[in-house]
């Protein structure tokens, strides 16, 4: 053997039956979170889960309508123009012209409805059937079994942009930020690609209360909408 030639010492090499060659690292397994969403479905018939994983909740801050209002003042005017006093004497006119003859007949079909002639303001009792006091706002948002259906944001009062309307997967949701926007609670979804979606956040506290409720069933608890929502102080 050479000097050139490096020598080894017995303790250097490698075991009878081994190899030189090092063993590749162990693959480390990440654990996920568990859906409830799956946990529910295996407790349902099929048709109990298409009924569910089709089902969506419909949440917003309604505007009011007053389309009712013009109904009613008609309705005043009538009682007081003394409409009743006019129905009398057309019915006295069609007597005076057919030898008191139709205006009889007349009366006798009319005689149920002469109380509303004589009190036609009786009839605003029924504005709640023919009226909502109400309306769908432009900022109404959907939970459904795989994410939330919203507007993309609120926009500023005059703005002649049109509401676009986004759905955002629960998968996608990344952070969720409250702030104030056109002077009213707003929370802003954030995803990867930013922020995609807004949730109008001024709606009654019962509401806040049954979303949370809600989302137990459809999300884990340390997805970020909620982590938001059990750290609400008004929600606990």
């Amino acid at each position: 053997m050479s000097d050139d030639e490096k020598k080894f010492k017995i303790s250097e090499l490698p075991d009878e039956g081994s190899s030189s060659s090092p063993k590749p690292p162990k693959k480390t397994v990440l654990r996920k979170d568990p859906d409830p969403r799956v946990e529910k479905l295996q407790l349902l018939s099929e048709r109990e889960k298409v009924a569910v994983m089709t089902q969506t909740w419909f949440f917003d801050r309604p505007n009011w309508s007053f389309g009712w209002v013009i109904y009613v003042l008609i309705l005043a005017g009538l009682q007081f123009s003394t409409p009743y006093e006019a129905y009398l004497a057309e019915i006295q006119l069609l007597d005076d012209n057919t030898m008191d003859l139709f205006g009889g007949v007349l009366r006798d079909f009319t005689v149920y409805l002469e109380f509303l002639i004589r009190n036609p303001i009786i009839l605003t009792l029924l504005t709640p059937l023919f009226f909502k006091f109400t309306k769908v706002s432009d900022y109404y948002f959907e939970v459904t079994f795989d994410g939330i259906k919203t507007v993309r944001k609120v926009l500023e009062h005059g703005s002649k942009e049109l509401v676009t309307r986004v759905f955002v997967k629960w998968k996608d949701i990344t952070g969720i930020e409250k702030k104030m926007v056109n002077n009213r609670e707003v929370l802003i979804i954030l995803t990867p690609d930013g922020a995609t979606g807004t949730l109008i956040w001024d709606i009654d506290l019962g509401k806040k209360k049954a979303i949370k409720q809600l989302l137990n069933g459809l999300i884990n608890n340390k997805h970020p909408l909620r982590v938001f929502l059990d750290n609400e102080k008004e929600l606990k």
